[in-house]
């Protein structure tokens, strides 16, 4: 089973992360929802490069402990193993990285639909209709 969370931060950074266990259990657990919304803020806050970076990280909350001795701790509470399969990092103030070109450019993905994703131009660099006094 899948869960994904998301985190938006004063909307200026995005965050997608997807957990899997092997049954729905562990997501309905109070203490995995909070770990959930912890691992995006986290990721919003220390820009991890990938999946190895992230786990290897000190928890922003709790230095003490690494996202992966968090997941390990999860795994443990609900008797399954939760892992992090993938997650994705947007912010306003920079481009998107190369890794995310290539991910749009790369199509479906094994278990999910094709998805058109366009950069838009920076607002204040052209003119645009949606914007009053502008074009």
């Amino acid at each position: 089973m899948r869960h994904i969370e998301s985190y938006v931060h004063q909307s200026r950074i995005g965050v997608l992360v997807e957990f899997e266990a092997e049954t729905v259990v562990p997501f309905k657990s109070e203490g995995f929802i909070r770990l959930a919304k912890d691992v995006a803020m986290h990721i919003a806050s220390e820009c991890p490069a990938d999946l190895a970076h992230l786990s290897e990280q000190p928890f922003i909350k709790d230095p003490d402990k690494t996202i992966g001795a968090l997941l390990s701790q999860a795994s443990n509470a609900c008797s399954e193993t939760v892992i992090i399969t993938r997650f994705t990092r947007w912010s306003c103030d920079s481009a998107p990285s190369e890794e995310t070109a290539r991910q749009i450019k790369r199509g479906p993905s094994a278990g999910g639909e094709a998805v058109q994703l366009s950069v838009l131009p920076d607002p204040a660099s052209a003119a645009s209709p949606l914007q009053p006094g502008r074009g």
